[in-house]
């Protein structure tokens, strides 16, 4: 689902049921703006939007990086450990392993932040906050169904861990599951003490209860009146606490969501505002800015994020493709560069570059993107 995304996580490909490329990209919601462009404020955009889906779909057709991906509904992904990890000790471990791996995540090295902190849960399986970590590091690596594997065993320990509920609200819409999104947003909502007493939150939680009673379901299914009954809770917080970027967020997820983007950049832009340092913010709304045909507006949300966090690869990803949605094709190829070389198993990323390459008339340089070798690029491209 080319849309720009905040999605897949790292080097967990081989830990997991990861799907094979394009499921992050495909399965993001934030991602790949090329795609699902709304109506085009600028026709010129809209004719390279055009031009884009149809390049994606032919890529579709001829590349088995897209056409492995079948979506896994409802299936909850499997955390598999990678193996050798060298922060692995038999000996018992006193939580060095965690702290490990806040120092390197801090310092943006997010492959062996996930080796310490896959050590921390091995050694510590009910640590919460090791698997939330983990799952972090996986999200900002483009490698959704890690990250949500990690994510749900966090729950597993903590089951109102609010920062991982809100996380797995995130993930969940960026891999195309938004009934399970919704759910774990309202999850949030009710259990955030700042506004679980509000007695709207109680009034529209006993609604969903009394529907989900009588369907016989848990929202497993998309349901426009469940999804409109979430977004009163959250407006109903919102109008509790206006200066709540954490509302702002989700308020501008369900927007973006029902593809309703100018309200979406609204709430997102609010959020930027009372939260300038947060760079997955910042991406949120580059992204919906870029879904909705405003790409030159998105590049500059793209490079804030890029400024507070310079190894988030989503962000970079996204920024090239707001580039490639302006025919700039060799700026983009730039970026994907940059974000292959941060992470080489991001194989919708290749798959991205290799469209940006057919459009540059740069057919000389696919069978680079074949063989994966991203350092043989330094002769044709700075990065």
């Amino acid at each position: 689902e080319p849309k720009q995304a905040e999605v897949p996580m790292s080097a967990e490909e081989q830990a997991h049921q990861q799907v094979p490329g394009m499921e992050q990209d495909l399965g993001a919601s934030w991602a790949a703006e090329f795609a699902n462009a709304q109506e085009a404020s600028d026709v010129g955009e809209e004719e390279r939007m055009k031009n884009w889906r149809m390049e994606f779909e032919k890529g579709l057709e001829e590349d088995q990086t897209f056409t492995q991906y079948t979506p896994q509904e409802l299936q909850d992904p499997v955390y598999v450990m990678q193996q050798n990890n060298p922060y692995f000790k038999e000996q018992k471990d006193n939580g060095e392993a965690f702290k490990r791996g806040l120092a390197l995540m801090k310092d943006g090295n997010l492959k062996e932040a996930i080796q310490a902190f896959e050590a921390d849960v091995t050694h510590h399986p009910e640590h919460a906050e090791g698997w939330r970590y983990l799952g972090q590091c996986h999200a900002d690596e483009e490698e959704e169904r890690p990250a949500i594997a990690a994510l749900l065993k966090c729950l597993e320990c903590d089951p109102y861990n609010l920062p991982a509920l809100m996380m797995l609200g995130v993930s969940y819409t960026n891999d195309l599951e938004e009934a399970r999104a919704l759910n774990y947003l309202k999850t949030w909502l009710e259990n955030n003490p700042s506004y679980s007493t509000l007695k709207e939150i109680k009034h529209h939680s006993r609604t969903i209860r009394e529907y989900e009673k009588l369907n016989g379901n848990s929202m497993s299914r998309m349901d426009t009146n469940l999804s409109d009954t979430v977004m009163q809770m959250f407006l109903a917080a919102l109008k509790h606490n206006p200066n709540d970027a954490d509302l702002h967020t989700v308020v501008g997820v369900l927007h973006h969501l029902s593809d309703n983007y100018d309200m979406a950049i609204e709430h997102f832009s609010k959020g930027c505002k009372l939260r300038p340092n947060d760079p997955y913010l910042w991406n949120k709304l580059g992204a919906t800015q870029a879904n909705s045909s405003r790409s030159k507006m998105a590049v500059g949300a793209y490079q804030r994020a890029l400024g507070l966090k310079q190894n988030y690869m989503r962000a970079r990803t996204n920024l090239a493709i707001a580039y490639a949605n302006q025919d700039m094709h060799d700026k983009a190829c730039v970026h994907y560069l940059k974000a292959l070389r941060q992470n080489a198993e991001a194989a919708h990323v290749w798959g991205y570059l290799k469209i940006s390459l057919s459009s540059m008339g740069r057919s000389d340089l696919i069978p680079l993107v074949e063989r994966r070798d991203v350092n043989a690029f330094t002769n044709h491209f700075k990065f």
